[in-house]
């Protein structure tokens, strides 16, 4: 290339005085070029030439926009799945508060109950997307793992007490404080017991907490009575969507949970293991590494604690509620009360789902709170504007809950607006964002555009009346 170059200049481009630049695909269809620039000192003149192949830059930017492609449709996905489940879950809801004919509440249970095995499918297949993607991002907590188990166990309680069955934990070792994701640890252990209730009929389930600090590891072991596995079926375990055919008395599930928990394991610094005999019972057994720092000053680690309670935290995942459903920051959090606004919320709903627009305008009629809707961004941004005017009596609206995935304008276009406008006013109002997306990335871009907080759907009632607490 260098010689065509030098010896034959009808083959190179000149760009300007002193580059001249040389493209060819070979045979491969790799682009190299090659750029000269002209170089003086005192006594010579040089000509250095630079060449370049671009089959790396350009295998870079296609896995680029594949990620981008990827985690586009997975936001889109997400949102289109939990909406409607929302909006059955909602309306289930709405039926169980408002009856006490005991059919009707049946049907209601038995309605909720499969929004729930629905919601933990989509979950499990959005979490091993994520992790499949590389987008799965942990959140370290200092927590304290014998509570966080003995939490999972008091959750887990009525369904093995249901079954007539056992349930004990034990430490066999001082547990320090531990610096890792607690809603990851939890999720694990609440599979982990889950499955053995699932495969067990007589005898009971012991959660086994130890502690190694050569390697600073935390070790979790969850021991059964049941049934056992089969040595061929063992290696089948952590394979996605593989269900096992010495387990054909579980119908529910796809195969995801043990492969999602050995691959949350692994990227929490651990890893998970398998023993079982076949008609005696099964012990899986997971670790976690300790990032936990000793120079943290005491007291941080109540700064870090997530708003919502440990309790709260370990019902969200049992009940395959988006655990990430509250974002703000204590420090960032308003929360709407006579205190701060001296009157009951004005109420303003923004959703282009009517479905999620009627539940959620029904959870606050059924909180003594009159709501106004809008099915568009655009008409959300006019009642707004018409709230300082037309609403007779009543103050403009200072609560607004804003749907992010919209198809004349975005939730995020539509929050700032209103924001902006508000404080172009000087008058305050709080923003509440709605979406079947739990995006970190999301979350900021709520905080950045001015909004409180970002409500991950299927949400129930019980959000809303923390929010209007």
């Amino acid at each position: 290339i260098f010689d065509s170059l030098f010896s034959e200049k009808e083959f190179c481009e000149e760009t300007h005085d002193s580059i001249f630049q040389y493209s060819r695909p070979n045979a491969e269809d790799v682009r190299i070029s090659v750029t000269f620039v002209n170089v003086k000192n005192r006594k010579e003149n040089y000509k250095v030439g630079i060449l370049q192949d671009h089959k790396l830059t350009d295998e870079l930017e296609r896995e680029q926009i594949n990620n981008q492609y990827q985690k586009n449709f997975l936001a889109m996905a997400t949102h289109e799945l939990r909406n409607p489940l929302h909006g059955i879950m909602g309306v289930l809801e709405l039926i169980k508060d408002s009856t006490t004919n005991t059919d009707l509440l049946n049907h209601c249970r038995l309605g909720m109950n499969t929004c729930k095995l629905m919601m933990s499918l989509v979950n499990d297949i959005l979490d091993i997307s994520q992790i499949e993607a590389n987008k799965l991002k942990l959140c370290e907590d200092n927590f304290n793992a014998t509570a966080a188990a003995e939490e999972c166990l008091d959750l887990m309680k009525f369904q093995y007490d249901k079954k007539g069955l056992a349930l004990g934990i034990k430490c066999n070792s001082l547990i320090p404080p531990i610096r890792n994701d607690k809603r990851r640890y939890t999720q694990i252990l609440i599979n982990l017991l889950s499955n053995a209730m699932k495969f067990t009929q007589i005898g009971g389930t012991t959660v086994e907490l130890s502690y190694t600090k050569d390697s600073e590891m935390l070790i979790t072991s969850v021991t059964d009575t049941g049934q056992g596995i089969i040595e061929d079926d063992i290696k089948k375990l952590f394979r996605l969507y593989e269900k096992l055919d010495s387990r054909e008395s579980n119908p529910q599930g796809v195969g995801l949970g043990l492969a999602i928990c050995h691959k949350l394991a692994a990227q929490m610094g651990g890893k998970i293991t398998v023993e079982s005999v076949f008609h005696k019972g099964t012990t899986f057994t997971f670790s976690i590494k300790n990032k936990y720092i000793k120079e943290m000053i005491e007291g941080e680690e109540e700064k870090k604690r997530p708003l919502k309670s440990d309790n709260m935290e370990c019902s969200l995942s049992l009940l395959n509620i988006p655990r990430d459903s509250f974002i703000s920051p204590p420090s960032q959090r308003v929360l709407i009360s006579k205190r701060n606004l001296q009157r009951l919320p004005n109420v303003l709903i923004i959703d282009d789902d009517a479905t999620s627009l009627d539940v959620l305008k029904n959870y606050c009629t059924k909180l003594h709170i009159v709501a106004d809707t809008a099915m568009s961004g655009r008409e959300g941004i006019s009642k707004a504007m018409e709230g300082f005017k037309s609403l007779g009596n009543r103050d403009p609206y200072n609560l607004f809950f804003i749907d992010m995935h919209m198809p004349d304008i975005s939730g995020l276009e539509v929050g700032k607006e209103i924001y902006d406008i508000y404080k172009s006013r000087d008058l305050a109002c709080v923003i509440i964002g709605l979406s079947g997306d739990s995006d970190e990335e999301l979350k900021l871009k709520c905080l950045e555009v001015g909004m409180k907080e970002l409500l991950v759907k299927p949400f129930g009632k019980i959000h809303v009346e923390r929010i209007l607490d």
